[in-house]
């Protein structure tokens, strides 16, 4: 059952595995932000900043961000939306706006259609 559990949270960070953009907040706007299946966030051309994203006890679409010596910076919200995936990243100050990521996708060709040759 343990192990079950354990599962189910590395589960939970590994669908948040990908490229994000960052728009708005305090951070820069359109900052690329890779994260790990494990939850390791990376900054390309910063090889300074080590943080990690985990999933927290209430599970869901509720994590946690942390610094690489494992203390809590913020709360991050997974939001799901029709055509976009999102995390939302609690305001450091009161009334500042939440700083938002936006996952990237590839666009495939439509179904049934091969892609064109140049």
């Amino acid at each position: 059952q343990h192990l079950d559990s354990i599962a189910q949270i590395l589960n939970m960070v590994s669908q948040l595995t990908g490229r994000w953009i960052v728009e708005g907040g305090n951070g820069g706007a359109g900052d690329l932000a890779l994260i790990s299946a494990e939850g390791v966030v990376i900054f390309p051309g910063d090889d300074e900043t080590e943080l990690q994203l985990a999933s927290t006890s209430s599970g869901g679409n509720s994590f946690v961000l942390q610094s690489s010596d494992g203390e809590d910076l913020c709360d991050v919200k997974l939001i799901t939306t029709e055509d976009a995936l999102m995390l939302e990243f609690a305001a450091e100050e009161e009334g500042s706006p939440p700083e938002i990521w936006r996952k990237t996708v590839l666009v495939e060709p439509p179904s049934g259609e091969a892609p064109q040759a140049p």
